[in-house]
């Protein structure tokens, strides 16, 4: 009985449906005492306009979710399928790295997002959702030029900015310029094809 009073107030008063279901919900569902006819009408009336509620909520989250993608770049937690929905747009370049989650190893998506020669923004997406952001909008990542002909011969070291030939190995090579480097395999790749 406490409990429907509750309930009938909150509904007669600022109609919070959610302290209304709570109150409703401490009702058993076999509650066949005082007033037994009418609380069950009534939570049966209360349940279609909560489930109404609910909907409206859900439209409400997503024309917010929608309206927050769409005027920002990337962010934690968002869907890998809305990414071109981002003020960033199109401009991007996906490269793969993977991870191990509980044993499985799991492929990433990692979108390079450029202006110009640079890299201004990284989203890495495992499992469809955006895991990890970088922002380099105020200090673009000059990516050097990997681009080559169908031979398979390295590069010069003219072309080398980080002068791979000083190191004996790539992972050295990679702790000296991992700011520079999206992970270790990146920087693998640059040391092997600039290294004599």
């Amino acid at each position: 009985m406490y409990a429907y009073s509750f309930a009938m107030s909150e509904y007669n008063t600022s109609k919070s449906m959610n302290y209304i279901d709570r109150y409703l919900e401490l009702i058993p569902d076999n509650y066949n005492k005082t007033l037994s006819d009418e609380i069950n009408s009534f939570k049966e009336k209360f349940g279609k306009e909560y489930e109404e509620y609910l909907l409206e909520q859900a439209r409400k989250r997503e024309i917010e979710e929608d309206k927050k993608i769409r005027s920002s770049v990337p962010f934690v937690g968002m869907s890998e399928s809305r990414i071109n929905d981002t003020i960033l747009g199109t401009n991007y370049e996906i490269v793969h790295n993977s991870e191990y989650i509980k044993g499985e190893k799991i492929r990433a998506n990692i979108y390079r997002f450029k202006k110009g020669n640079g890299i201004i923004f990284v989203a890495r997406c495992l499992q469809g959702k955006v895991v990890k952001v970088i922002d380099y909008r105020d200090a673009p990542w000059v990516i050097p030029s990997t681009s080559s002909s169908s031979s398979t011969k390295k590069k010069s070291n003219n072309d080398d900015p980080y002068d791979v030939n000083e190191y004996s190995d790539p992972e050295d090579f990679y702790y000296d310029n991992y700011d520079d480097f999206w992970d270790y395999e990146d920087a693998e790749d640059y040391y092997n094809e600039y290294h004599d």
